[in-house]
């Protein structure tokens, strides 16, 4: 068991509406425990948790994947920063290596981030310790993300202001730094964020071993990437009617080739046999750029339709979309029903995660036609 010195304080940062994801994994992975204290914070794109007394993660041996960032709060409080707690940056500061650039995000009408990212550099600058030029989260996030970027020595300081909180915190963990998402090649506008995807994966808590998984608009496979970093042992099923969705999802998941098949289809006549999918998890198409309110409703019913042919009874569906009456007009239409749902924040657009499952039916097992392929002999077949 960890002694009392062992306990440390941590800000995890998540997309917002994944709160309740990012603490059940922190729970699980004995990261937090009914000991710690926790204080959340809401921001415009992000949920904030401020942990007390909790575990500090071995993150080599614990990925987190639900996670956008754990950092370690140097200072915080409320209204107002203390000499005692600049003096007390600056000696934490003064003790690493290398440089440090200034991140500082404002929330609410109490602080203004500008204004405020100014006065600490200023007051570091008197102190001897002197920041890289400033950044806040949006412009630092929409770089191109490789591995040389997580190379140099320039370490970030965030400087988080959230109605009259604010907390100054160290970097520890960043998700974009986990192996499996280093390893992407081709990405598209659009494409679902990394945590989100990986917490549509967690959150159906399947217990099956080795799943079988179907994402019927799979893009350019990043829910499938990232269901296969959790659950090694799954098969995963792409289906994408666009040729590049799928060029790039193969491309994508070229280290899991061995259990994945992609195939461009139209997802309104899966070529699968009946009663054979454990679970399906999918981000349909809706926003701006993808899906229109007029043709989903069609869209979505034919898809789910099949979606509930392929898979097994009981079975989960987990759908990510904007369009509520779409999803609500074909369940109300299907052998499926809505267990619940969760509220997100895709790409500045609230949605929701819609948890449903199939029915128990009398259907025969490959009752309809299909093209029959084989997951477990042609895993790496493309249908382009």
């Amino acid at each position: 068991m960890p002694t009392q010195e062992q306990k440390i304080n941590l800000i995890a940062r998540t997309e917002a509406g994944l709160k309740d994801a990012a603490l059940d994994e922190l729970k699980t992975k004995n990261i937090i425990s009914n000991a710690s204290r926790i204080t959340f914070l809401k921001q415009k794109n992000f949920d904030l948790l401020f942990i007390q007394n909790c575990n500090k993660p071995i993150l080599s041996k614990t990925p987190l994947y639900t996670i956008d960032q754990i950092l370690i709060p140097i200072i915080y409080g409320r209204f107002k920063i203390s000499k005692n707690q600049l003096n007390q940056l600056t000696d934490y500061l003064k003790k690493q290596t290398g440089a440090w650039r200034l991140v500082t995000t404002a929330d609410g009408a109490h602080f203004n981030r500008k204004l405020m990212a100014q006065w600490l550099t200023r007051q570091l600058k008197e102190r001897k310790v002197f920041l890289e030029n400033q950044a806040n989260s949006k412009q630092l996030h929409s770089k191109i993300k490789s591995p040389a970027n997580h190379q140099d020595k320039i370490s970030e300081l965030w400087f988080f202001l959230i109605d009259e909180n604010f907390y100054v915190a160290s970097q520890l963990f960043r998700s974009d730094t986990l192996p499996h998402r280093q390893q992407r090649i081709a990405e598209r506008q659009g494409s679902l964020q990394p945590t989100i995807a990986a917490a549509i994966y967690y959150l159906t808590k399947t217990k099956i071993t080795a799943p079988t998984i179907l994402d019927p608009c799979c893009g350019t496979g990043t829910l499938l990437s990232e269901t296969l970093a959790q659950s090694p042992l799954a098969k995963v099923i792409g289906i994408d009617i666009d040729p590049q969705a799928t060029k790039a999802a193969i491309q994508n998941l070229q280290n899991f080739k061995q259990q994945t098949l992609i195939l461009r289809a139209n997802s309104s006549k899966i070529p699968l046999n009946s009663n054979i999918v454990d679970l399906v998890i999918s981000n349909f198409p809706f926003g701006k750029q993808f899906g229109a309110p007029e043709t989903n409703p069609e869209l979505y019913f034919n898809i789910l339709n099949e979606c509930a042919r392929v898979t097994k009874n009981n079975s989960q569906l987990v759908i990510l979309t904007s369009d509520e009456n779409a999803i609500t007009s074909s369940v109300n239409q299907l052998n499926l029903s809505i267990k619940k749902k969760i509220k997100v924040k895709t790409q500045g657009l609230w949605s929701l995660l819609f948890f449903l499952e199939k029915k128990k039916s009398k259907q025969k097992k490959n009752q309809y036609p299909s093209h029959n392929h084989n997951l477990h002999t042609n895993l790496t077949t493309n249908n382009t």
